[in-house]
C-alpha cells in the first residue's frame, strides 16, 4: 500500500500563518491610509501655513472659512454612503458592482442639492455682500489690468465658491475609497492622494512665493480635486472591478434609506466642526477665525493618525461583531484604544510645553502666538478625541449607528450653546474652551452606552503606562526648559519611549509577550 506523505500543516502553524497574513493586511491597509491621511492633512496644514506666513491672519481666516465650508458640504454631497458602502462590501464584496454604480449615481444627486445649499447658506452669512467682480476704473487706468486687479483682491464669497465647485469630483472620488476600504485595499488610496498633494504642494509653495492671492489657490484646489477622482477611478476600472452600468432604482432607494442615520451622524458632526468658526466669523471677524484655525492646525497631527488607525482596522471590527458574544470587539477595541492613548498622551504634554513656539514656529509670525493657551485646550480635546474615535467606530460596526446620530445631536446643542455664549465674552479661548466642554460630554456619551455593551471599557487600566511614561516626560522637559526647542522634542520622544518600553516589560514581560497582547487580537 502506498503510504501518501503527510503534507498538511499543524494547526498552530496553520493559525500563526493566517494571523501573520493578517498583519501584514492591516499594517499595509494602515501605513496606506496614514500616509494618504498625512499628506492630505499636510497638504492643508502647508496651505495655512503658507497664507498665514505671505497673506496675514485675516486671508489666513477666509481660506479656513472656505475649507470649513468644503468639508462641511462635501457630508451632504457624499450622503452618508462611504461608510455603508465600506461596511456592506466588507461583509459582502459580491455586492461591489452594485454599490459602487448607484453609489455614484446617487452623490451626483446629493452634490447638486449641497451646492443649492451652500449658496443659500452664504446669503444667509452675509459672505455674498462684498463686491466681488467689480474693480475699480482707476485700477484699470493704471495699467494694473481688470484680472489682476480682481486677483488681488480676494473676498471669502469667491474662495468659498472655488474650492467648493471640488464637491462633485470629490464625492465621486470618496466612493471608489469606500469601496478600496471594503475591499481592504486601501493602498490604491494612496497611490493616487500621495503624488496629487505633493504636485500641490509645490504649485501652491510656488503661488505664494511668487506673490499671489488666494484665488489661484482656490483654484489649484478645484483641479486636484478632479484628477484625484480621474485617478482613483482609474485604478477601480483597472485593478478592482469593471462594473455593469446598471442603475437599479429599488436598489438605490434602500442605499438612500440605509445611509440616512449616516449622513445624519457625518453632517451633525460636520456642523458640529465647523460651529466654532462660524461663530467667529459672525461675533468677531475673519483675522479671529484664522487665530482659532491655527490653534485646532496645530493638533493635526495626532488626528491624522487615530483616524487611520481606527479606519484602516475597521472593517476588521465589522467582520468581528458577534452580537452574542462580545468578547471579539472588546479585545481588539481595547488594543485600539491603548494604543491610540500610547500616542496622545505624550503628544498632549508636547503641545502643553511647545505651544506658543510652535505657533510661531510654523506661521512665522508673532501675533499667531496669542492663541498659545487655545491650543493647550485643544490638545486636550484632541486627547479625548482618540477615545470616542474608537468607541464610536465600535458603535457604527455593532449596528448602533442610532445611537452615535443620538450622540452628534446632542453635541451639536451643546456646542451651539456654549459658544453663543462664550465666544463672544472670550473670543477664540472661549470657544477653545467651549470645544473642551462640549468634548467631556461626547467622551460621556460613548462610554456608558459601549462599556455596557462590552461589559466595561478599562480605561484607566489602559492609560496608566503612557501617562506615567508622559509624566517622566514631562519632567525631563521641564529640566530642559530654556534649551533649543527642535533639540528638546526629539530627546523627549526619545526618553518617552525608553520609560514606556521599560514599564512594559516589568507589567507585560518579554518582547514576544507584548507583541502577543498588542497584535494577537487582529
Amino acid at each position: 500500500m502506498t503510504q501518501v506523505a503527510d503534507t498538511s500543516l499543524p494547526i498552530e502553524d496553520t493559525n500563526s500563518a493566517k494571523q501573520s497574513s493578517s498583519l501584514r493586511k492591516i499594517a499595509s491597509n494602515m501605513s496606506s491610509l496614514i500616509a494618504s491621511d498625512v499628506i492630505n492633512r499636510v497638504t492643508s496644514f502647508v496651505i495655512y501655513a503658507l497664507v498665514g506666513r505671505y497673506l496675514g491672519a485675516f486671508a489666513f481666516g477666509q481660506m479656513s472659512l472656505a475649507l470649513s465650508m468644503f468639508y462641511t458640504f462635501q457630508v451632504f454631497a457624499i450622503a452618508g454612503l462611504k461608510t455603508l458602502i465600506t461596511r456592506e462590501i466588507a461583509k459582502d464584496p459580491k455586492l461591489t458592482d452594485k454599490y459602487l454604480v448607484n453609489g455614484s449615481v446617487i452623490v451626483i444627486g446629493s452634490t447638486l442639492f449641497s451646492l443649492v445649499g451652500l449658496f443659500i447658506f452664504m446669503r444667509i452669512m452675509g459672505y455674498d455682500q462684498t463686491p466681488g467682480l467689480y474693480v475699480s476704473l482707476e485700477d484699470i487706468k493704471s495699467g494694473v489690468g481688470w484680472f489682476n486687479a480682481w486677483v488681488n483682491q480676494a473676498n471669502t464669497a469667491h474662495i468659498i465658491l472655488i474650492v467648493c465647485l471640488g464637491l462633485m469630483p470629490f464625492a465621486l472620488a470618496s466612493i471608489c475609497e469606500a469601496v478600496f476600504q471594503g475591499r481592504e485595499q486601501m493602498t490604491y488610496i494612496a497611490y493616487v492622494n500621495g503624488p496629487a498633494n505633493i504636485i500641490r504642494i509645490v504649485l501652491i509653495l510656488i503661488l505664494t512665493i511668487n506673490g499671489t492671492s488666494l484665488y489661484p489657490i482656490a483654484i489649484l484646489m478645484f483641479v486636484s480635486h478632479v484628477f484625484v477622482m480621474i485617478a482613483e477611478w482609474y485604478f477601480m476600472l483597472r485593478h478592482i472591478t469593471v462594473p455593469k452600468l446598471q442603475f437599479d432604482l429599488r436598489f438605490a432607494v434602500q442605499q438612500v434609506k440605509k445611509s440616512l442615520t449616516f449622513l445624519s451622524i457625518d453632517a451633525l458632526i460636520a456642523v458640529f466642526a465647523s460651529t466654532y468658526l462660524i461663530l467667529i466669523s459672525k461675533f468677531i471677524n475673519e483675522a479671529a477665525v484664522g487665530l482659532f484655525s491655527s490653534a485646532t492646525q496645530l493638533v493635526t497631527p495626532l488626528v491624522i493618525l487615530y483616524q487611520s488607525i481606527v479606519l484602516s482596522v475597521f472593517p476588521i471590527m465589522c467582520q468581528r461583531f458577534d452580537k452574542d458574544n462580545p468578547s471579539g470587539m472588546k479585545r481588539i477595541s481595547n488594543t485600539l484604544l491603548e494604543i491610540l492613548l500610547i500616542l496622545a498622551i505624550p503628544m498632549t504634554v508636547g503641545v502643553f510645553a511647545f505651544a506658543e513656539w510652535g505657533l510661531v514656529f510654523v506661521y512665522g509670525k508673532e501675533q499667531f502666538a496669542e492663541a498659545g493657551e487655545a491650543v493647550r485646550l485643544m490638545a486636550l480635546v484632541v486627547l479625548m478625541q482618540s477615545i470616542t474615535a474608537v468607541l464610536g467606530r465600535v458603535l457604527v460596526a455593532s449596528m448602533r449607528e442610532r445611537v452615535t446620530l443620538r450622540i452628534v445631536a446632542v453635541n451639536l446643542v451643546i456646542s451651539l450653546v456654549l459658544g453663543i455664549y462664550f465666544i463672544p465674552r472670550y473670543g477664540i479661548f472661549g470657544a477653545a474652551f467651549a470645544s473642551l466642554l462640549a468634548m467631556f460630554v461626547d467622551l460621556a456619551q460613548h462610554y456608558f452606552p459601549v462599556a455596557k455593551m462590552l461589559n466595561g471599557v478599562p480605561l484607566i487600566n489602559l492609560a496608566w503606562r503612557p501617562t506615567l511614561a508622559a509624566g517622566i516626560m514631562a519632567l525631563f522637559l521641564y529640566v530642559m526648559k530654556g534649551q533649543n526647542e527642535i533639540l528638546s522634542i526629539g530627546l523627549a520622544i526619545g526618553v518617552y519611549f525608553i520609560a514606556l518600553a521599560i514599564l512594559m516589560i516589568i507589567t507585560v514581560g518579554s518582547p514576544q509577550k507584548i507583541r502577543a497582547k498588542y497584535l494577537g487580537t487582529v
